[in-house]
């Protein structure tokens, strides 16, 4: 019967990679909170034979729910996954609206 890994283990090695970019960056609050996330929603619920098995569950986990179906209150009920979408439309429309703007302001220039 497979073994949960130890919570020292588990601190060690897999959350390390997820933890150290995020502590560059001032964000203790957000991992903070993912690491609960990924320890309540997957690590609790799960059993692991190997620290790779619960390497490779652990992002089949970040990338399939965490990203894609779990909604997040701080992103305004939204899943990442939406929110990155909306957040590129926006970028998109901005980015068309300022070079609308550029070619009016060139067709002015033109005409004086």
């Amino acid at each position: 019967m497979p073994r949960k890994l130890t919570r020292n283990c588990w601190s060690n090695k897999a959350l390390l990679s997820v933890w150290q970019p995020l502590e560059r960056h001032g964000r203790r609050d957000t991992h903070q909170r993912l690491m609960r996330t990924i320890k309540e929603e997957e690590v609790d619920l799960s059993e692991y034979r190997n620290f790779e098995e619960a390497y490779e569950q652990i992002g089949q986990f970040l990338e399939e729910v965490y990203t894609e179906k779990r909604i997040h209150s701080s992103l305004g009920y939204l899943t990442s996954m939406e929110f990155e979408n909306q957040w590129n439309e926006q970028q998109n429309r901005e980015k068309k609206k300022q070079k609308l703007k550029q070619v009016v302001q060139y067709k002015n220039k033109k005409k004086t």
